[in-house]
């Protein structure tokens, strides 16, 4: 109740601003959700795809598992596993994508810059596993 009274309150910018944001996060959701073009959800365990929905945390689906009764959401398994702020990912994506140093990172996204230091070790450490030792 007290926030509703709080979002009454908001002037006509800070109204926009808040409708932003959440639009966002839920976009950032809406693309960690979806399994992928042609894909369907498996569990990262054991591969079984016999699934059920089982709850939501942290605003992602939880599922289990009906073979080995594991429970894990679609980042699972991941590089993104654990870290928080998920909203903010994509646009951190961007700064990386567009070589922006990290300074000018922190202060578009509003997030500590220790925050964004470790998602860009896991990012790294992530594609670094995924390389080939091959040309």
């Amino acid at each position: 109740m007290v926030v509703m009274k709080q979002v009454c309150q908001l002037t006509l910018r800070q109204g926009e601003v808040l409708r932003e944001r959440l639009d966002a996060q839920q976009e950032g959701l809406a693309v960690i959700e979806s399994p992928g073009a042609g894909q369907t959800r498996c569990c990262p365990r054991c591969q079984g795809t016999d699934l059920y929905l089982h709850g939501q945390a942290s605003g992602l689906q939880r599922y289990r598992c009906k073979t080995c009764q594991r429970t894990f959401n679609a980042l699972t398994g991941t590089a993104l596993a654990r870290l928080r702020k998920k909203e903010k990912w994509l646009g951190f994506g961007a700064e990386v994508v567009a070589a922006h140093p990290l300074r000018q990172a922190v202060a578009t996204l509003a997030v500590y810059r220790n925050t964004m230091l470790g998602w860009r070790h896991r990012f790294l450490d992530g594609m670094k596993a995924d390389r080939s030792t091959m040309l």
